[in-house]
């Protein structure tokens, strides 16, 4: 197999510049499949098929880019409208109570930057880690972090359990006040339970750079035709580093299974 580590070097090049690249390779003991992000397919457990993607992937521009869109959500569009500030008045991250779902590299990345801010962090995941309770967050449940919440932000895998867990039942349980953000997978949230919460004033804003299926999205889809809403292409990874440094784990991914 080592014969083929330059055609996985100019594979790896090509794929790297889709942000849902997988490849497979194989010999007569082993299949390997990899991914150039985070999240792992469970059926792949069902087939002899070693897996390898990258758990760490690239928190640093996704939980930029979170924070960035916690920052803009009502203000987007504004001047391509046409407009001025006018009369709006922003408001501070400081003294912010945000609530972080998943507390894996990236919530726990996001978190760090969210405390330099001044925010008060409650955090609900399915491992509560010791050095995010040692930075002063709060575990807690998710019933009680969507109450007190002003801003939610999503930071988990999409699974059976995760599947629609911001439903209109959850929505519910947020302040009118409170904006919603989603970096993390599209059907986390129920689309149209996030749209029909808007459009009533449910909740205040929400930012989306994730959706159900990859961009770019049908003019008809609910979060292109509400209030108070931003959505971007899937990009909050998409940094000339990052790639770089996506490259470089697999690179280190497929070396190790040529060695096995």
């Amino acid at each position: 197999m080592q014969n083929f580590l330059p055609f996985f070097a100019y594979l790896l090049r090509f794929y790297l510049t889709s942000s849902s690249s997988r490849a497979i390779i194989s010999d007569a003991e082993y299949t390997h499949s990899w991914k150039t992000g985070s999240g792992v397919n469970p059926s792949a457990k069902s087939i002899n098929l070693l897996r390898s993607n990258l758990p760490h992937d690239t928190p640093a521009p996704q939980r930029t880019a979170s924070k960035a869109l916690i920052s803009c959500s009502i203000c987007d569009g504004t001047i391509r409208t046409g407009n001025g500030r006018g009369a709006f008045v922003g408001r501070e991250l400081r003294n912010k109570t945000v609530g972080v779902i998943g507390t894996g590299s990236i919530g726990s990345a996001t978190i760090k930057l969210l405390l330099a801010f001044g925010c008060r962090i409650l955090a609900y995941s399915r491992t509560e880690r010791n050095e995010v309770k040692a930075a002063g967050v709060e575990y807690t449940s998710l019933d009680h972090l969507l109450q007190e919440s002003d801003i939610v932000t999503l930071h988990i895998p999409l699974n059976q359990q995760t599947h629609h867990l911001i439903n209109a039942d959850k929505i519910a349980l947020m302040k009118p006040t409170a904006t919603l953000i989603n970096t993390a997978r599209g059907n986390i949230c129920d689309i149209d339970a996030v749209a029909s919460a808007l459009k009533n004033n449910k909740i205040a804003g929400a930012a989306f750079d994730v959706f159900e299926t990859e961009p770019p999205l049908p003019q008809a889809h609910p979060l292109l035709n509400t209030p108070n809403t931003i959505c971007i292409p899937h990009i909050g990874y998409a940094t000339r580093e990052a790639f770089d440094i996506r490259a470089d784990i697999v690179f280190d991914n497929v070396r190790k299974f040529i060695q096995m």
